[in-house]
């Protein structure tokens, strides 16, 4: 809590704050990877590794089970890395990219849960450490409406990623699509990287 009143002017000032804005985009892009791998894997795996739907589906449940490590995994490895958060989302799209080009490089069931558990860590490592990095960057005025922003834009990305991702794959293809997933994993990178500590 803090005296200062809540308006348009506060919510416009959050908008117009360069920091709450790349660590938004970057949120945004964690959460379109996690849901890109949550929506699509299950037909992934039916479609291109050839294991029946309800196989492929358990493996999928590997993603979000993960984030039981993952979540507060991120909490505790900023702590003891000096209360620094842009290490920990720029690992979290590190590792994000190899679980991609691993999905489509495997054959096996124990591969392709491999690479799941990877996109499940990578893609949740930095979930709750968005939400403390916002906060600490934002003027005291525009705290709470910048987590609403950040909130909105990451919830944006889980809501347009699978969508976006299903007509890449109809109008194109896996390739396509695992290729956007790159490029999220990109610009995730480059919008923390351009926020100074």
């Amino acid at each position: 809590r803090n005296e200062s009143r809540l308006g348009l002017s506060t919510f416009a000032a959050a908008l117009r704050d360069r920091t709450i804005l790349l660590v938004s985009v970057s949120s945004f892009c964690a959460y379109s990877l996690f849901v890109f791998f949550n929506s699509w894997m299950p037909t992934y795996g039916k479609d291109v590794v050839s294991l029946d739907l309800a196989t492929a589906g358990a493996m999928t449940a590997l993603v979000p089970a993960m984030g039981l490590l993952a979540r507060p995994g991120g909490g505790w490895l900023s702590d003891r890395i000096g209360g620094r958060r842009r290490p920990v989302l720029v690992a979290t799209f590190v590792l994000v990219l190899p679980a991609l080009v691993g999905v489509t490089l495997v054959s096996s069931t124990l591969g392709f849960a491999a690479a799941l558990v990877l996109a499940g860590v990578g893609s949740q490592l930095g979930t709750g450490v968005f939400y403390v990095y916002v906060g600490e960057l934002s003027a005291e005025e525009t705290r709470g409406t910048g987590l609403a922003v950040l909130t909105t834009l990451s919830i944006s990305g889980a809501l347009t990623a699978p969508v976006l991702t299903g007509w890449l794959i109809e109008r194109f293809s896996w390739d396509a699509a695992f290729g956007f997933g790159g490029l999220l994993a990109v610009v995730g990178v480059v919008a923390v990287a351009l926020v100074s500590e």
